[in-house]
C-alpha cells in the first residue's frame, strides 16, 4: 500500500508495485480477465489526474491511499473529509461509475460527477498496468558478449535496488525476496539477477529454509509457463544442498535437483552468466566436469570481468584438473574485490580470509603438492558449521560455492564499465 499527497509523500511502495512495469517489455496482453493495478512511480501523474491544486466541485484533492488496484482518494468539501474510491473499468464496484478507464465510488454525486468529468476527458498517462500475465522479459533484455555496455538502472529502480542494501547487509537477505523478485520482473538486469541470488541463498540458510525451498521447488513445478520461478528453485535448492547437505550423497541429490530445474532453462536465459554459474558449479559437484567446464566458459564470455564470483566458479571447477588456471582464477578474483572496493564492493566477514587460504592451498598444489583430503569449495559441515558458514557468506552470495558477488556487480554495472575480452 502507499499512500500520496503531501503527507505522506515519504512511504515506500510495495513491492508488488514494481511487478506492475512488467508491462512497459510489451508483453502483457490485455485480457478480459486482467490484473490491473496502479504502475509504480506514477504518483505526480495521479494526483494531477485526480484534480491537485484545483477544485472540484467545491472540494479540493488531499491525498490518496493506493493498494494495488485501489485508489482511495480523500478530498476536503466545506472542511468536510469525503471520500472516493476509484478502480480500473474490468473490476466491479458497488454503485461506480464509469469514466473511461475508471470506475468511480462515492456518496458525493456532485464530486463523483465532476470528477467522472475530468477523468473522461483526461488522458490517464499510463497508470494502468496489466500483471496477470508471468512472464519473464526476454533474454535480449539481458548482456551479450558483444563488450557493449548495459544501460544503466532507471533511477527509481536504482534506489529501490539500494534500499534493499540493508538487508543484505544485516544477514537477512530473505527480507528482500519479494522486492527483488519483483524488480527482476521488470528489468532482468545483472545487477538485479546478482542481488536475487543473494535473496534465495538466504532463504536457503533461514531457520526454515528447508521447508521454504520446498515452497519454491513446487511453486515452480506448478508454472510452468515462468521461467524466473524455475531459476529462482534451481538456486534455492542450488544453496540448500550447500548449506545444510549433511552428506556428499545428499548434496549431490540437491544439484541434481538445481540442474533438473535450471537446465530447461538455457533458452530463456541463454545470454545470463547467473544461469551458467549454477549450472557449472552443479554439473561440477555431482562429476560431470566437461559440462562443468562449457558452462563456465559462457559465463566468462558474457560477464568476464565484471563479476569477481565469476572467477571465484571458475577455480572451482578447475581445481582438480587444472589447479595452475584455478589459482590463476582466485587472483583474477581477488584483484577485482581490491579494485572495486574504493567504489562500494562489499562482502561479509572472514571472505577475504577464505579466499586468501584457498590461495595458498593452490599455490601449494601448483608447486606439487597434492590437494587436500575432502572439499574445500563444497564441504559437508555440521550443523553449527554450516548455519556459521552460511552467515559469512549469504550477505554475498560469494565465499564457498554461495554464488555472485552482487555488491560488485552492481558497482560494476551501474557505472557503465564493461571491458571487452
Amino acid at each position: 500500500m502507499r499512500q500520496v499527497g503531501e503527507p505522506f509523500r515519504a512511504l515506500l511502495l510495495g513491492p508488488w508495485l514494481l511487478v506492475a512495469a512488467i508491462v512497459a517489455s510489451g508483453l502483457a496482453p490485455a485480457l478480459a480477465d486482467a490484473a490491473w493495478v496502479i504502475a509504480g512511480g506514477k504518483e505526480a501523474a495521479l494526483e494531477r489526474l485526480l484534480g491537485q491544486g484545483m477544485e472540484l466541485a467545491g472540494c479540493r484533492y488531499d491525498a490518496a491511499v493506493i493498494d494495488k488496484d485501489t485508489i482511495q482518494a480523500t478530498y476536503q468539501c466545506g472542511g468536510v473529509p469525503q471520500q472516493v474510491v476509484l478502480r480500473h473499468q474490468t473490476a466491479e464496484v458497488q454503485g461506480g461509475q464509469l469514466a473511461g478507464p475508471w470506475r468511480i465510488a462515492t456518496s458525493h454525486a456532485a464530486l463523483a460527477a465532476a470528477l467522472q468529468s475530468r477523468l473522461a476527458a483526461e488522458p490517464d498517462s499510463g497508470l494502468w498496468q496489466d500483471i496477470s500475465p508471468h512472464i519473464v522479459p526476454p533474454a535480449s533484455a539481458t548482456p551479450t558478449a558483444d563488450g557493449k555496455a548495459l544501460p544503466q538502472l532507471p533511477p527509481d529502480i536504482e534506489r529501490r535496488y539500494r534500499a534493499t542494501d540493508a538487508a543484505m547487509q544485516a544477514d537477512r537477505g530473505w527480507e528482500m525476496y519479494d522486492e527483488i523478485v519483483a524488480l527482476v520482473r521488470q528489468n532482468p538486469h545483472p545487477v538485479l539477477m546478482g542481488r536475487l541470488v543473494v535473496a534465495c541463498a538466504a532463504i536457503a540458510s533461514h531457520p526454515d529454509g528447508q521447508a521454504k525451498v520446498d515452497a519454491l521447488i513446487a511453486d515452480a513445478d506448478a508454472s510452468p509457463q515462468d521461467p524466473l520461478k524455475h531459476f529462482i528453485a534451481g538456486v534455492a535448492v542450488h544453496y540448500r544442498g550447500h548449506v545444510r547437505g549433511e552428506s556428499k550423497e545428499q548434496k549431490q541429490a540437491e544439484y541434481r535437483e538445481a540442474l533438473r530445474l535450471l537446465e530447461p532453462l538455457r533458452t530463456v536465459y541463454a545470454d545470463s552468466p547467473r544461469l551458467w554459474i549454477y549450472l557449472a558449479v552443479s554439473y561440477v559437484r555431482t562429476g560431470q566436469q566437461d559440462k562443468a567446464e562449457a558452462a563456465i566458459a559462457e559465463a566468462l564470455r558474457f560477464d568476464e570481468k565484471t563479476d569477481a564470483d565469476v572467477y571465484y566458479c571458475e577455480a572451482e571447477v578447475w581445481h582438480k584438473k587444472d589447479p595452475k588456471r584455478a589459482l590463476q582464477a582466485i587472483g583474477k578474483y581477488q584483484k577485482l574485490m581490491r579494485d572495486e572496493q574504493p567504489n562500494g564492493a562489499w562482502h561479509g566477514a572472514g571472505k577475504d580470509a577464505k579466499v586468501e587460504h584457498m590461495r595458498q592451498v593452490m599455490e601449494r598444489v601448483v608447486a606439487g603438492e597434492p590437494l587436500p583430503a575432502g572439499d574445500m569449495y563444497d564441504p559437508v559441515l555440521s550443523n553449527a558449521a554450516a548455519a556459521e558458514t552460511a552467515s559469512l557468506d549469504l550477505p554475498v552470495a560469494g565465499a564457498v560455492g554461495m554464488g555472485l558477488i552482487a555488491a560488485v556487480v552492481g558497482v560494476v554495472w551501474l557505472r557503465r564499465r564493461r571491458v571487452s575480452n
